[in-house]
């Protein structure tokens, strides 16, 4: 009996031990509600999420589609999302491809297209994500994506004639290796800050980040940009594009490089 009784005890054991450390499914529902999908008024889509009570993570190629980008939250994590919000910048990285943006108006769409109040805005309610630390996860860590892959202009309509918005995507694979960042010398990243950006959406000369570039294996596509990457239940990446020549693969800006920069953002932004 005796025997038995440990048979079974120690399998329990691991199983818990396993748990702790996160290798139980992940929570997606919390990082779906705190995912946003972004539309640039002149068109053009990507994917952010909230930091704090009102401000949003986003990559700077989002950010400079429009100087106020519509907002489509999903409260429910499984249903379509519905457009509620519009932003204003309030900060880039001057390096990075990332930027925040702050909910500023309430919005929504109506038969003229987008319909933007002066109204306060109120209470959110929607969940902020905790941003880890990237240089602690290691090749074959496990990793999962929540956003808005796809292609879709905020005049799309269905049958119905009414704007209908997908709901929010997560996507799991793990770590497969780590890139440098590169300067902005490097001529590509140009495509990342179009000429006609909002004011302060730059990128200024700056050395390459060692690991600055985590490499994942789940695919990304125009809409994902912009998407939170968690380990467990903290974000250690941001997709930024997909990767070159792999189909189910997607290049993340690392959470160790912009951090805390961020934490100073949101700390000090009233």
């Amino acid at each position: 009996m005796a025997l038995l009784a440990a048979a079974v005890l120690v399998p329990l054991l691991i199983l818990a031990y396993l748990l702790s450390r996160g290798g139980g499914d992940p929570d997606f529902t919390a990082a779906k509600r705190s995912t946003v999908m972004l539309f640039g008024l002149e068109g053009g889509q990507g994917s952010g999420f909230f930091v704090s009570d009102d401000l949003i993570l986003t990559n700077q190629h989002v950010a400079a589609l429009s100087p106020q980008l519509l907002v489509g939250v999903s409260r429910d994590g499984d249903e379509p999302a519905q457009i509620e919000y519009a932003t204003e910048l309030v900060a880039n990285h001057p390096f990075l491809d990332i930027a925040v943006l702050r909910v500023s108006n309430r919005a929504t769409i109506g038969s003229t297209g987008p319909q933007i109040s002066t109204e306060p805005v109120g209470d959110i309610g929607l969940p902020a994500v905790t941003i880890g630390d990237s240089s602690g996860v290691v090749i074959g860590d496990q990793v999962f994506s929540t956003g808005f892959p796809g292609r879709l202009g905020i005049t799309s309509t269905d049958d119905m004639g009414e704007l209908r918005l997908p709901a929010v995507v997560a996507t799991r694979g793990e770590v497969a290796n780590f890139g440098i960042w590169p300067g902005c010398s490097n001529p590509d990243l140009d495509t990342f800050i179009p000429a006609d950006s909002p004011p302060g959406v730059k990128c200024s000369q700056g050395g390459d980040i060692d690991r600055g570039v985590l490499l994942s294996t789940f695919s990304s596509g125009q809409g994902a940009s912009g998407s939170p990457v968690f380990n467990d239940d903290q974000v250690i990446g941001v997709v930024y594009a997909g990767a070159p020549d792999e189909a189910n693969a997607s290049l993340n800006i690392a959470s160790s490089t912009f951090r805390t920069w961020l934490a100073e953002i949101v700390a000090t932004t009233p």
